[in-house]
């Protein structure tokens, strides 16, 4: 790939330049403090110096994701360009678009979560390899966006690209309204007490909130905080690796997601996985009635 050793070489030249001024710079800052006899002259150039360390820093990191960007293009099965993004088979993926208990945002959370389970590879391509460049060790910015402070950073981006490439397709996830119900509960919880984390103020579990409205053999559970975007709530789980097993585990075959707004952290998306999960019978009797439980606040 010449292209890539080529980048990779003038790279390394660019690396060794920017280690050896920080060494300078540091040298020159431990020294300065207790030595009056250095010039005034050379005292100016070392704060210079340290200030441009920033933005050498910037420099380098912009360049190892250039770097890794190229890598990725090279490599076919993540090329966005040999991709169609318009031949989603939107009819069998789109499992919650009738719902009318679900948001629009929600639907797309569900939408863009079955895109990922029927093609990984597709998804790493078109939706993952792109945030690469938003990333600023683990802050996050994306174009006309404020910067956000994420859990993962560019390593566990990478990690993602590479698991998604090899990841096997999974069935679509049909929404179940208990499930969302559960999920409801869980974000206005912590639209009250401000919390995070899947334990509620009451006490209460991923397992047993789902209990409130249903049974069923496996019951799982992702919160994504501070996005409001389908698309990226879905890529930003996706990168982190627990996360990521949830959300593409061949054995789920059923989601619900809840959006609401969160006190630190803006916004909250709480979605829900199962198998074989039957919600009760006044749930199925009663739906209007039940749809507002949890709902308080959101």
């Amino acid at each position: 790939m010449p292209p890539l050793h080529k980048t990779q070489t003038k790279g390394r030249q660019r690396m060794r330049k920017t280690a050896t001024i920080a060494l300078m710079s540091m040298l020159l800052a431990v020294t300065l403090p207790g030595c009056d006899e250095v010039p005034q002259e050379t005292r100016d150039k070392a704060r210079r110096t340290a200030v441009s360390l920033k933005d050498l820093a910037a420099d380098l990191a912009g360049l190892a994701v250039d770097m890794i960007q190229q890598a990725l293009a090279d490599d076919p099965d993540l090329n966005a360009d040999n991709y169609n993004e318009a031949d989603w088979d939107i009819r069998r993926l789109d499992t919650a678009r009738d719902l009318p208990y679900l948001s629009p945002l929600e639907k797309d959370v569900i939408l863009e979560t079955n895109k990922a389970r029927a093609n990984p590879k597709k998804y790493a391509a078109l939706y993952v390899v792109p945030v690469l460049e938003y990333y600023n060790g683990k802050e996050y910015t994306a174009p006309g966006r404020p910067t956000i402070t994420m859990n993962v950073g560019t390593p566990d981006v990478r990690e993602a690209i590479a698991a998604l490439k090899n990841a096997r397709s999974a069935a679509p996830l049909t929404p179940e309204r208990g499930l969302y119900l559960a999920a409801r509960d869980h974000a206005a919880d912590q639209r009250k007490s401000g919390k995070t984390g899947h334990d509620g103020s009451d006490g209460s579990t991923v397992t047993s909130r789902s209990n409130r409205y249903g049974e069923g053999n496996m019951v799982g559970e992702n919160i994504a905080y501070g996005l409001d975007n389908a698309r990226e709530i879905v890529v930003g789980l996706l990168t982190s690796r627990e996360h990521r097993k949830n959300m593409m585990n061949e054995n789920y075959t059923q989601t619900a997601a809840a959006f609401g707004k969160h006190p630190e952290y803006r916004h909250i998306c709480v979605i829900k996985y199962a198998r074989d999960y039957t919600g009760k019978q006044q749930i199925a009797a009663n739906p209007q009635r039940n749809a507002g439980r949890g709902a308080t606040g959101i």
